[in-house]
């Protein structure tokens, strides 16, 4: 546990040094202990979404490229795929039973991003 926490206060004392050097942001990908304790300090939001692909029935009739994407992706052998997401695809996901969850993020230093 004292490893752990020493990890998580190292990181944390890395981000203040960055942001003493000017920096506006930056991009990590964080376990969800991390993110926890990160965001207790600072600004963040998630980035890029791991996306786990199945398929769809009736493929021909959807029109939205992010539900071909999932579709094909499973089809081709992928089980998981990588991208940003926006609000209305993140419903879009949820809406017919996709799993989404993110594994990197913006970390913003300065006070409002």
């Amino acid at each position: 546990m004292k490893n752990k926490q020493n990890a998580l206060y190292a990181q944390r004392k890395r981000l203040y040094k960055l942001r003493d050097d000017g920096v506006p942001f930056v991009d990590w990908k964080l376990t969800n202990e991390q993110w926890e304790y990160l965001s207790k300090f600072f600004y963040v939001e998630p980035l890029f979404f791991h996306i786990r692909t199945k398929a769809i029935k009736n493929i021909k009739d959807v029109k939205d490229t992010l539900l071909r994407d999932v579709h094909f992706s499973y089809k081709r052998g992928r089980t998981i795929i990588s991208r940003r997401l926006n609000h209305e695809q993140k419903r879009l996901l949820t809406k017919n039973g996709i799993s989404h969850y993110s594994f990197e993020y913006r970390i913003f230093l300065k006070t409002s991003p």
